[in-house]
């Protein structure tokens, strides 16, 4: 992946960085640039490694003048510490599980076969920071109804979770009152949801200059599939199958991707769990998958319905399938597009008739988008596309940053 090409590092002097190092420099990668503001320890890094791949750059990713210099002829830009972009098994190899991991990285839910049975787990992890400042209990509620979610969508039935509570200093009144309210907001979901904490831990003080970090819960799940053959990806597999989205679209911008990305907000009021149709979208997910019905399946959650469809189109390894999709006219644009409204989820489905007449008597409402095809996503509203591009350079702009540094979409 990586071959002859230069990558970019910014923030990379810390501890996660230098392990990012270490493995970037035993491939056969052209050149690693670091760009930090501690000139100090990049000295310590150049004198350490003495590598003629590794050049360094003094500045801060947050000044457009010092990123456009080391930008200059890069290939790939990450964050030390926001590495989620690269494939894990970049960076763990995958055959230290051996023969037992099902799903991979990339998906909504890690799926590892339980050797010796037909059983298989999954697990996942999730947690949002914005919704819970704007809104401790129902952030935590929507924190532990997306981490099951994520296990549903592989087709598993949550069965368990755990937590880490990261907050900031709890002497101080309203930090102890967003804990309270977020430990609250998770029972009441778990209880719901029926998935036990198993146990959990918390970090708190996490504190710069007296401002705190967002309070952000973030949960573990982990659900049971009796039959590993039925595991779920996320990734649109075969043309012509049918595309619907499960479940029901509200105006839910509050708190949203689309607010802090492109207006440079959080605020508003985050989405409104219905914890009993969230547990009927569960139910069904585990059914249908059981039946052979769907042939993948993707929450909507962060970037509403658009970012959920081009995640569907883009696997681990490269740009998959895409397709054209029909967003309806009922709803604003931008609601249609960026809302996240929760207990969704983008599925596709070799016959769609089968999967509606399920999904009707489970009481999960849906609607048919269109079909697996091609290789570009199109997004209709109005029988007009609001966008259309090849999927190979969506999955550009997904694995770096460089499209975004360089003001282009």
């Amino acid at each position: 992946m990586f071959k002859d090409k230069t990558l970019l590092i910014t923030g990379g002097t810390g501890t996660f960085g230098n392990a990012v190092l270490k493995r970037f420099l035993k491939t056969d990668i052209r050149e690693i640039r670091v760009l930090s503001r501690d000139e100090k320890k990049q000295e310590d890094m150049r004198l350490g490694y003495n590598d003629p791949k590794l050049r360094f750059y003094i500045g801060d990713v947050r000044e457009y003048d010092s990123v456009a210099v080391a930008m200059s002829g890069v290939d790939y830009v990450f964050h030390a510490a926001a590495l989620k972009q690269v494939p894990s098994c970049e960076f763990y190899p995958l055959e230290a599980v051996r023969t037992n991991t099902l799903a991979g990285p990339g998906s909504d839910a890690a799926v590892v076969r339980v050797k010796g049975t037909r059983k298989a787990l999954a697990m996942a992890v999730d947690g949002n920071g914005r919704y819970c400042w704007l809104d401790p209990f129902e952030g935590a509620r929507l924190a532990v109804a997306e981490a099951c979610r994520n296990v549903a969508a592989s087709g598993a039935v949550p069965i368990g979770a755990t937590n880490c509570l990261n907050f900031g200093n709890p002497e101080r009144p309203e930090i102890m009152g967003q804990l309270v309210r977020a430990i609250a907001g998770i029972g009441d979901a778990c209880r719901a949801l029926g998935v036990p904490i198993t146990g959990g831990n918390v970090s708190l003080y996490n504190e710069t200059d007296g401002k705190a970090i967002y309070p952000t819960p973030v949960i573990g799940v982990v659900g049971l599939l009796d039959d590993a053959t039925r595991a779920l990806t996320q990734f649109f597999r075969e043309e012509g199958d049918a595309v619907y989205l499960l479940g029901t679209t509200g105006e839910d911008l509050g708190g949203s991707e689309m607010l802090k990305v492109v207006h440079g907000r959080v605020a508003g009021r985050p989405p409104r769990l219905d914890l009993e149709a969230e547990k009927r979208l569960h139910a069904f997910m585990a059914q249908a998958a059981a039946e052979g019905l769907l042939r993948s399946a993707h929450d909507v959650s962060e970037g509403g319905v658009a970012v959920a469809l081009a995640e569907c189109g883009m696997t681990a390894d490269g740009p998959g399938l895409g397709g054209r999709f029909d967003l309806g006219d009922l709803l604003r644009a931008d609601v249609a597009l960026f809302s996240e409204t929760p207990s969704r989820m983008v599925v596709s489905a070799p016959d769609g008739a089968a999967l509606e007449q399920a999904a009707r008597r489970a009481g999960v409402p849906g609607r048919a988008l269109g079909v697996v095809q091609g290789d570009r996503l199109e997004l209709v509203r109005q029988r007009q596309a609001v966008l259309d591009l090849p999927l190979s350079r969506l999955h550009r702009a997904w694995m770096s940053l460089e499209t975004g540094l360089e003001g282009r979409t």
